[in-house]
């Protein structure tokens, strides 16, 4: 029988109150969070010259990973090169279910050997403008030792509790279609 705790990670919060995580195995919470203090401030820029539709606007990370640049085109028409804000939405979105879910297969002692998740968002239109109406997760990953019931509880959990699902909580749909290699 493995020890688990409730974890209260007092740098994720909802005004004052702590959000309450996922169950984890406290070896693995002394193993990986013994000096988890603060979350990190994180920093990205944009900036836009010109009009709307004749305009063109650059977007920057903080760690100087992205300079991109993006456009009316690039955003709302299909073919034009460029960035635009849903896509890096979609690569961050992606991103953190990944992360989350490995960690989650991680504590319940069934690390993954891989994740790969796809985010694909659908830019809808009502009387107040354009609006993200959907994100489609699609996820595979590789991971031994774990049922494909309990592959499915741990995506469904990472799905509800990684941050960037908890901050597009005011998208209408996010699904998720994750599957099991091997499974």
């Amino acid at each position: 029988m493995r020890d688990s705790a409730r974890v209260f990670i007092p740098g994720l919060q909802r005004g004052t109150e702590c959000v309450e995580i996922q169950e984890f195995s406290l070896s693995f919470i002394k193993t990986n969070l013994t000096n988890f203090k603060t979350m990190a401030n994180n920093t990205g820029t944009a900036v836009w010259e010109g009009g709307l539709k004749d305009g063109k606007g650059s977007l920057s990370t903080q760690s100087g990973t992205l300079d991109a640049r993006f456009s009316f085109g690039s955003r709302f028409e299909e073919g034009a090169s460029g960035t635009n804000p849903e896509e890096l939405i979609g690569a961050a979105h992606a991103g953190c279910f990944s992360m989350f879910l490995s960690a989650l297969l991680e504590g319940a002692g069934t690390p993954a050997t891989s994740v790969k998740t796809v985010a694909k968002i659908t830019l809808g239109k009502d009387d107040t403008g354009p609006f993200i109406s959907k994100i489609a997760l699609t996820c595979e990953a590789d991971v031994s030792g774990i049922s494909n019931d309990d592959f499915q509880q741990q995506a469904q959990k990472a799905k509800e509790g990684c941050p960037i699902s908890r901050a597009l909580a005011s998208v209408p749909e996010i699904t998720l279609q994750a599957t099991l290699k091997g499974a």
